[in-house]
């Protein structure tokens, strides 16, 4: 997320389901860290989508009823994503 929390180490609660070539990851909401450490930060989460064969995919990103698409690409060494509609989610490279 870019929205700070109060708590050190919010969580964001993330499930998958898998049709043919649609990847869908659900964004079900936050998970508070107990014990609060107040410290500002973002939450996050990570879930696994694999293994995936080397081809075309689409990966929608779900969360309270809006939905955003990207084309993944897979090859033997590298992988590719690009939007195709998005609203709120961005791809950021490191």
């Amino acid at each position: 997320t870019t929205t700070t929390y109060p708590c050190a180490g919010f969580g964001i609660k993330l499930t998958q389901l898998r049709m043919q070539d649609t990847i869908t990851v659900i964004i079900g909401g936050l998970i508070r860290p107990n014990p609060c450490f107040q410290a500002e930060s973002e939450a996050t989460g990570k879930l696994f989508i694999g293994p995936l064969q080397s081809g075309d995919y689409i990966l929608k990103i779900y969360y309270r009823g809006t939905s955003d698409l990207y084309r993944l690409t897979i090859n033997q060494f590298t992988f590719s994503l690009k939007s195709i509609h998005i609203q709120f989610t961005e791809i950021v490279e490191y």
